[in-house]
């Protein structure tokens, strides 16, 4: 009996010929087909141990590798397995060059190689099944003829339990009406496996929360042999008509990202067009799970590495919104993997989606958009903290930007320090200045507790034991008056200005505490804003705040994690500074934030102050007495230096005594020259960054001149490039600047 195994490295495709083969046996054709997957050989080795045996009985072997045979680890002894085979071997990758490279592994025509990498690559069951009955007729087993190859449609609109349609037909009328359109992008491969179920329940989802949802399936690159166009033309011909969009957001689920092309010969990555700009919407990156539910569910990290290098990291060059995991791969009976849906994250993902589908196309006027500022620990003294930022400030230019560009403000303060003193003058995370009384007066609202238990029984059983454990029963005791929670900062318009409520716990360490819920009117506050004041975005202004520290999965989160159980759904931007993108990266994955990164404060040289100065001078004449052998200049000038050197304190960085000898002193005196110029020359922040406002004169000089200081790659420095016009090495002027005059 003919034998034929198929093996998936990278994609699951292992059983993709599992429903030609069922074909062909009911009509009579006999064959084994031996499917498996790589990673499931990777884990097992007395399984992989099984199928190395089964290889030697084998008459045809085909692998079908995503990206690259590297993502199965036991490839070099399957190649070994091969050598041994009775039969033959097609290797098919989806990157070309790979599939060259494995050329020798069949061992046939260069007209059959083509022929069945054109079968293979087009994909679908009817040309998995022109694959089959060409190893049949090769095999003897088989005496018809093999049908040519059959191109189904590489992109088109998907239509739950409908036929296909081109993306032509398909999009006709879509961008008209008065509801917001949310697309949503997955590969051709899941329409022509049938394997749509978590794509299904996504466009449900968005549907029953009042947007319209439109699905589109393609082929990422653009690949004359299977006739696809790509990613890039499907937006610049289909998705833009006459310069706009016509869908309001897009949910994507393609892995890896779109825009990152590997150059030619040497593999390196460079992303030469981001076409999503020209779409022009918010991109929300769904996650598909590489591995089972389950394990995502029990993982404390959440993702793993293979899902976060997919489904987040590589997204993120293109600059999509991260969000949750919308569905795992779950094995089948027969070992194959089915695309299952995890409901309640699907409609996490569609609500934020629809969101922001929405936010596009509600007018200024309208938008309710709430702007936080963070104090903590919960100080008066700390209100507006944000590293490199001066965010009172830039608060109150981003609503004076707000008011012209629409949005509806009653007041808007004429600098940071009006905006503190309205902001102080009401509730606040520090409210041991003000009686019960006052307190009630300022509040710009306060939540019941029967609202709150509402709002809290519904939260993962989990997380409310998390909170209780913390902080007892709600609505606990922190930030309460007369019962109710309060709500820290003001209304002004339509935009409510307020401080990001308490973390509790209050000290800097309870910052990034993984365990321990935030209090119950943390959760109160954000639950306010979406449900009763019913806010359209939030705004997190500054480097950092504490949402996107608190406990709970690090990336692909799930409904029992505090930060998904606070924001939710509600779209959410942070301006944060560009030299942290570490902890920026936290907002981004954690709190789902758009990050709009901000320049780091205009830095100058330190230079001297008076006394440095006129020591430095002091220093420079004794070299210059020294060099022209004026001995007699050199006691008088080694006490003026000393007595400069008291007065500035700095013997002691140089290692001496106040009282010491002047043969001491002078026998320092290279190394102090160095360290006043090491001084004079350190970089020091010119105050601090105000958001919008580039540095101009001086500062804009000295903020150049720091970008270029430093070798930038293979660009050498600014200062390296003039020391060696002139023929000197800078970095012997950094070591031994006393050395030259």
């Amino acid at each position: 009996m003919v034998r034929i195994a198929c093996l998936g490295i990278g994609s699951r495709d292992g059983h993709i010929m599992s429903t030609a083969a069922a074909q062909l046996h009911a009509e009579g054709l006999v064959f084994d087909l031996l499917c498996t997957d790589g990673n499931d050989l990777d884990t097992d080795v007395l399984q992989f141990g099984s199928f190395l045996k089964e290889l030697k009985q084998t008459d045809f072997l085909i692998v079908r590798a995503h990206g690259d045979v590297t993502y199965f680890k036991r490839f070099d002894e399957l190649k070994q397995g091969i050598q041994k085979m009775r039969g033959n071997t097609l290797l098919v990758c989806s990157e070309p060059e790979v599939t060259d490279e494995f050329r020798p592994l069949f061992r046939g025509t260069n007209e059959d190689f083509r022929a069945l990498r054109r079968l293979a690559e087009i994909g679908g069951d009817a040309n998995q099944r022109a694959i089959l009955l060409w190893i049949l007729k090769s095999c003897g087993v088989y005496a018809g003829e093999v049908p040519a190859p059959e191109k189904p449609m590489t992109e088109g609109v998907y239509r739950p339990g409908q036929p296909a349609l081109p993306l032509m037909e398909g999009l006709r009328g879509v961008g008209s009406g008065n509801r917001p359109t949310v697309l949503v992008l997955f590969h051709q491969k899941f329409w022509l496996t049938h394997n749509t179920e978590a794509i299904d329940e996504l466009l449900r989802d968005v549907e029953i929360l009042g947007a319209r949802a439109v699905a589109v399936f393609l082929v990422a690159n653009e690949n004359p042999l299977i006739g696809s166009i790509g990613i890039r033309r499907v937006i610049d011909e289909h998705l833009v008509r006459d310069g706009r969009p016509i869908i309001d957001a897009v949910i994507n689920t393609l892995g890896f990202a779109q825009t990152l092309l590997a150059k030619p010969g040497d593999g390196t990555q460079v992303a030469d067009d981001n076409f999503f700009i020209r779409l022009d919407v918010p991109i929300l990156q769904a996650v598909m799970l590489y591995g089972t539910a389950q394990n995502w569910r029990e993982s404390v990290f959440g993702l793993s590495p293979a899902d976060i290098a997919m489904s987040v990291v590589n997204p993120e060059y293109d600059g999509q919104i991260d969000t949750v995991p919308f569905a795992g791969q779950e094995p089948q009976p027969d070992g194959s993997y089915k695309l299952t849906a995890l409901p309640d994250r699907c409609r996490m993902i569609a609500d934020t989606a629809v969101r922001w589908a929405r936010l596009r196309r509600l007018p200024e006027p309208q938008k309710k958009v709430a702007v936080l500022v963070y104090m903590y620990p919960p100080r008066q003294d700390l209100a507006g903290g944000g590293y490199g930022l001066d965010t009172l400030q830039s608060v109150a230019d981003l609503l004076a930007w707000m008011q012209r560009a629409g949005y509806l403000l009653d007041w808007v303060p004429k600098d940071g320090k009006e905006l503190v003193t309205r902001l102080l003058a009401g509730v606040t995370n520090d409210n041991d200045y003000m009686s019960d009384d006052q307190l009630a007066a300022a509040a710009v609202d306060t939540v019941a507790p029967e609202q709150y238990e509402v709002w809290f029984r519904k939260i993962a059983q989990s997380a409310q034991e998390r909170f209780i454990k913390a902080w007892g029963d709600p609505p606990g005791e922190q930030h309460v008056l007369r019962g109710r929670l309060l709500l820290p900062g003001i209304m002004d318009g339509n935009i409510f200005v307020g401080f990001q409520p308490d973390r509790g716990k209050c000290d800097v360490k309870a910052y990034h505490d993984a365990w321990t819920a935030p209090p119950h009117q943390y959760l109160a506050f954000y639950r306010w804003l979406r449900d009763v004041w019913c806010a359209d975005a939030v705004v997190h202004i500054g480097t950092h705040g504490t949402l996107e520290w608190l406990p709970g999965k690090s990336a692909g989160l799930s409904g029992e994690c505090d930060p998904d159980i606070v924001l939710g759904n509600m779209p959410n931007v942070n301006p944060y500074i560009i030299d942290n993108p570490g902890e920026g990266m936290q907002a981004k994955r954690r709190s789902y934030a758009v990050i709009t990164t901000h320049m780091i404060p205009a830095m100058t040289r330190a230079g001297g102050y008076e006394q440095l100065d006129e020591l430095e001078s002091a220093v420079q004449a004794y070299l210059k007495a020294e060099e022209y052998d004026q001995q007699d200049k050199l006691p008088s000038i080694l006490e003026k230096i000393r007595e400069l050197c008291v007065k500035a304190s700095v013997l002691s960085d140089l290692g001496l005594a106040s009282d010491c000898s002047t043969e001491a002193l002078a026998a320092q005196i290279d190394h102090l020259y160095d360290y006043l110029l090491e001084i004079k020359d350190a970089l020091i922040k010119d105050g601090l960054h105000i958001l919008g406002q580039v540095p101009v004169g001086e500062r804009m000089v000295e903020t150049l001149y720091t970008l270029v200081r430093y070798r930038n790659g293979d660009v050498p420095s600014l200062r390296e490039t003039l020391a060696a016009a002139v023929g000197l090495d800078m970095e012997d002027l950094l070591q031994d600047s006393s050395g030259r005059l």
